[in-house]
């Protein structure tokens, strides 16, 4: 519970429409207000166009797979179905 508030005179607020009102002024007065400046860094060091991106569409191997599944940590659910990656490690996938 806000008991009162200051507004830029340094008049203490406790109505809770004039709280209201206050809260509201100052939203307004920062929303889409942004202190960025500009870019510290040559964007075009970083970027570099890829010429070949077929590996992006290229089919997963079933040893990528199990590399990736084996390299999951041990008790953690990768998803929503609760199913932890011991549990998929022991009934999905031969990983011996």
């Amino acid at each position: 519970m806000i008991t009162h508030l200051e507004n830029d005179s340094g008049v203490l607020v406790s109505d809770h429409q004039q709280k209201e009102l206050l809260i509201w002024q100052s939203f307004k007065e920062t929303l889409g207000v942004n202190g960025f400046t500009g870019v510290l860094f040559n964007l075009d060091n970083l970027l570099h166009n890829a010429t070949d991106l077929s590996a992006l569409i290229a089919p997963f191997s079933h040893q990528e797979i199990d590399q990736v599944v084996k390299a999951m940590p041990s008790d953690k659910a990768p998803g929503p179905n609760a199913f932890n990656t011991d549990f998929v490690k022991k009934c999905c996938f031969d990983l011996s």
